[in-house]
């Protein structure tokens, strides 16, 4: 059974938690004593500050949580063995410093124990990061400010529950958290919400597949703003005094709830979460500048002047006694030679297993290579013992990101590959983040599709293709060139298209001039040989002649467009 917090320590302290979203500002007031009280729950709009700071004011409000916008959050979830809370919470800030990604600056991300279910004695925690955007203003220079990200306060809210999710159709925002009997997983999305139908959708998936990776069943209502199980929502009740249970108060008020939750100071490993800053924290004035300070008063300034006084005196006896420990540690040294080359070569040994064990990162990074589909590009790559492997990169397509998983998978290096992280960009791809572990380090794995024998025009344009010219048909996903070479004619002549009575290998000398343009009724009209022939003179002059000025270049381009989508569509046969 999870607990807010136990019931040592100090009580009392105002704490306000306050969601930005859709225009309004969603502040949920709360009283920490031996546990939370909900003092009141209010909406205003954004740009009342006014409102906003004399509410803070008659409350006696001492700290601000606010929720940095979903879209902006980034988490992993990971595993941590029982210790004390100050250990945990530093071991947790380092961790994050090293699996968050690099873009995320140290004042904006942090790490924490969350409620969990229970699985042995390892307690769940979360590294959450807030990306760089634009600042936001300080709601009243009076109060302690802080900040917690979206998935931080899900997972408060979540309790020892299976399964959390929050959607904000305005933004596009989805989080969705799922507890699994081995693992727990947390995902941050962001989906066009232009259209209703395919958000929702698109939410109904990222929950399935979230579920299914934690390995449990997706039971959640899909609906707009919080999805919580009834049993975490009676937790809640139970824990927390005023806590209203109806959608309507949740889909405003939890995650500004959530903050409030990380508040409790009491909870030193889970308190660093809702300890992110807009910028680097302030840092306090130099040690000299402190003490120059000091001395302003006499009676400090006597006591470092004897202080001074008696270090003229007892230096040199010091010096001296040091010198005689030094002598006396070197006779020893001299003595102890036999212990100390037997320790030697004990490290000695200790480091040659070591070598042997570390992991063949060269041969990794080419099965990871060899796992990825045309379409994938990997921007960056991390291997370890401990955290497995995590990659960062972009996609083409979902579907190409879905094989780029499933590869990893096959390869049987790594396994329980997951894709904690996927974002559709404006150019129609997909950045992601994923992570798999890793099993079999030194098993001999062969790349998926063996590139090494064709030519880069080939594994562009498919087969028959070449760096000059192409035949076949242009078809199937991304408008990628397929076909094969034509056969071998009856003189033996090489294939290819050939001019009236010349059959001469030389190539063809290269135009300067663009092609002419093409109108729509020309395309419709054109056969499967013409429309090839065409295609693949725009896409080639286009390829050849970089320095096309821009009216131009963007007429062949969507020319080249018109023209595969008439061959994709089966026209000119």
């Amino acid at each position: 059974m999870s607990r807010l917090g136990n019931q040592e320590g100090r009580s009392g302290g105002v704490c306000a938690g306050v969601d930005e979203r859709a225009g309004q500002v969603h502040v949920v007031i709360a009283r920490l004593g031996e546990a939370w009280s909900i003092v009141e729950g209010r909406s205003l709009p954004i740009e009342d500050k006014a409102s906003l700071e004399n509410l803070l004011t008659q409350h006696h409000v001492t700290r601000v949580i606010r929720v940095a916008p979903a879209t902006q959050s980034v988490c992993r979830v990971v595993s941590v063995p029982p210790g004390q809370p100050e250990q945990q919470a530093s071991t947790l800030t380092l961790l994050a410093e090293a699996e968050l990604p690099e873009t995320v600056p140290s004042h904006r991300r942090a790490g924490g124990i969350v409620p969990d279910v229970v699985r042995g004695p390892e307690r769940t925690a979360m590294l959450t990061g807030w990306l760089p955007a634009s600042s936001s203003a300080l709601l009243t220079a009076e109060i302690r400010e802080d900040w917690a990200t979206a998935p931080a306060a899900l997972a408060m809210l979540k309790r020892d529950a299976a399964l959390a999710a929050w959607a904000d159709p305005t933004s596009g925002a989805m989080v969705v958290i799922c507890a699994g009997p081995r693992r727990t997983i947390c995902r941050t999305l962001r989906e066009v919400a232009d259209d209703r139908h395919a958000w929702r959708k698109a939410l109904e998936s990222a929950i399935e597949e979230t579920a299914k990776a934690a390995e449990i069943r997706s039971e959640v209502e899909i609906a707009d703003g919080l999805m919580l199980s009834d049993a975490a929502v009676r937790a809640l009740a139970g824990e927390i005094k005023g806590f209203r249970s109806d959608p309507a108060w949740l889909e405003k008020y939890a995650l500004a709830l959530g903050a409030v939750l990380l508040g409790d100071e009491r909870q030193a490993a889970t308190a660093t979460l809702a300890g992110l800053s807009v910028e680097p924290r302030v840092a306090p004035r130099a040690p000299g500048v402190r003490m120059i300070e000091r001395l302003h008063d006499a009676r400090v300034a006597m006591w470092v002047l004897a202080a001074a006084l008696a270090g003229v005196l007892l230096i040199p006896m010091g010096a001296a006694y040091a010198r005689l420990l030094l002598l006396d540690m070197r006779t020893q040294r001299l003595a102890g030679t036999q212990d100390k080359t037997e320790e030697i070569t004990r490290t000695a040994k200790l480091y040659e297993e070591l070598d042997k064990q570390r992991l063949p990162m060269t041969k990794l990074l080419a099965d990871v290579a060899g796992a990825a589909p045309v379409g994938v590009v990997v921007e960056n790559v991390r291997l370890s013992k401990e955290q497995g492997l995590s990659v960062l990169g972009t996609a083409e397509t979902r579907e190409k990101l879905n094989a780029f998983q499933a590869n990893l998978n096959k390869t049987r290096v790594l396994s329980r590959a997951t894709i904690n992280r996927s974002e559709a960009t404006s150019s129609g791809g997909v950045t992601f983040d994923m992570t798999a572990q890793i099993t079999q380090p030194h098993l001999s794995v062969k790349p998926i599709e063996d590139l090494g024998g064709k030519s880069l025009a080939e594994v562009l344009y498919g087969e028959g293709a070449t760096n000059d010219a192409f035949s076949g048909a242009v078809g199937g996903e991304n408008g990628r060139r397929t076909g094969t070479r034509r056969p071998p004619s009856a003189t033996g002549s090489s294939s290819g298209p050939t001019t009236s009575g010349d059959t001469s290998r030389r190539p063809t000398p290269v135009s300067t001039e663009p092609p002419s343009p093409l109108t729509d009724a020309a395309i419709a009209a054109m056969d499967r040989a013409t429309l090839t022939k065409e295609f693949a003179n725009r896409r080639t002059f286009g390829q050849r002649n970089p320095g096309l000025d821009q009216t131009t270049k963007q007429r062949l381009d969507d020319e080249v467009r018109k023209l595969r989508e008439r061959m994709s569509a089966g026209g000119g046969s």
